[in-house]
């Protein structure tokens, strides 16, 4: 006997703890299938199709490919507008790409696309986002690397 009134070892009684972890395995069955409608924003609807803009001031760090000066780049002009991400089916290739489409009323990409674009770096008020820009000259179109330091206003 348990000198703690009249606490009970699940291990002197094997049959009790059985069956607890059999609740628990239903309970955890009944579960995997639920699904819980939230939204993190109170203001917006989590079954809207409009979602809130992700507004961005964006500053290139490469110029044809060549990495900019970090003062260069933060005294350069900084391009504002809603980050967004597409994916794009062209034949049998698909492409992934971040633009920057301006707030204003006639909604236009500012900046050429960055195509495959991946997430560098990640800070409390910035993103870094690094990919591919599409450059054309009069040979033909190439591509060279492009980053963009992504600061929220």
């Amino acid at each position: 006997m348990s000198q703690y009134y009249g606490a009970v070892s699940t291990f002197s009684q094997p049959n009790a703890f059985i069956r607890s972890l059999a609740r628990v395995k239903r309970r955890i069955a009944s579960m995997q299938y639920t699904v819980h409608s939230y939204s993190p924003l109170p203001i917006h609807d989590a079954f809207s199709s409009v979602l809130p803009p992700m507004i961005f001031k964006v500053y290139l760090m490469r110029i044809g490919g060549r990495r900019r000066p970090w003062r260069d780049i933060l005294n350069s002009v900084a391009y504002v507008g809603d980050l967004r991400t597409v994916t794009e089916k062209r034949g049998d290739a698909i492409y992934t790409q971040a633009l920057l489409v301006s707030a204003e009323a006639l909604a236009h990409s500012q900046l050429p696309a960055l195509y495959e674009p991946v997430l560098v770096t990640i800070a409390p008020m910035a993103i870094q986002l690094r990919g591919f820009e599409r450059m054309k000259e009069p040979e033909g179109f190439y591509s060279v690397v492009q980053e963009w330091h992504c600061v929220a206003p």
